[in-house]
């Protein structure tokens, strides 16, 4: 049995896995988890803000970005050794699976109304929508934004298939204990269009590159 675990970047994203593989036919599963992040997030704050405001409510945030976008996906995996010799090998890697996309909309503090007569301001927590565009399309009237672990009841779901197809190598450091390096490419096609950061929505099929390092026991 091989068990590893390791780290992904992609040219739009990051993730995590783990796989579990048959010693002898190089083949088994992997749970990754992923978060997409679109190339134009530009992250800002408005420090002007930080002699007005608690300091808590005065965070960075990535304007116009509209939801914070996860995958959890389950793959097969099947690997495919090129080349062996000592402690060092080269492989091809193929995975095939379902992923599960987890989509939260991104509230902000937004600044609606300047100081009345008696020094308070607007403030209001909500996400970004087509009929408040004329605050939270300005930069200048947000404040920051809310921690990603609240308002968890307004994430959608949807579903859909990717696969994956890397060039690796290996290096064994003990009998039971390797490392890989990895380099490939992932395509996928998702059932509803996903949009991380507002105008800039994500196409149903999708592609990207990626390089990634795993840990490998071997028992």
């Amino acid at each position: 049995m091989r068990l590893s675990a390791g780290g992904v970047l992609y040219n739009d994203g990051w993730a995590a896995s783990l796989q579990m593989l048959r010693q002898d036919k190089r083949r088994g599963l992997e749970l990754r988890i992923q978060e997409y992040i679109h190339p134009k997030e530009q992250k800002q704050i408005n420090k002007e803000y930080l002699t007005l405001f608690d300091k808590e409510k005065v965070t960075p945030f990535y304007y116009k970005k509209q939801h914070n976008v996860y995958t959890l996906a389950l793959s097969y995996v099947q690997e495919y050794v090129m080349y062996s010799g000592g402690n060092f090998s080269v492989f091809n890697r193929n995975t095939a699976g379902v992923h599960l996309n987890l989509s939260k909309p991104v509230y902000y503090r937004v600044i609606y109304a300047y100081p009345d007569s008696a020094g308070r301001y607007d403030v209001r927590t909500e996400p970004i929508r087509d009929d408040n565009l004329d605050r939270t399309g300005s930069a200048k009237s947000i404040l920051g934004k809310e921690p990603v672990y609240r308002n968890l009841d307004k994430m959608t779901l949807s579903a859909g298939i990717s696969g994956t197809a890397a060039l690796g190598m290996e290096i064994a450091v003990s009998s039971y204990l390797s490392t890989q390096l990895l380099a490939g490419g992932l395509v996928g096609v998702n059932s509803s269009r996903l949009v991380s950061l507002r105008d800039y929505p994500k196409q149903f099929l999708y592609a990207s590159g990626w390089v990634g390092g795993t840990i490998v026991l071997k028992f």
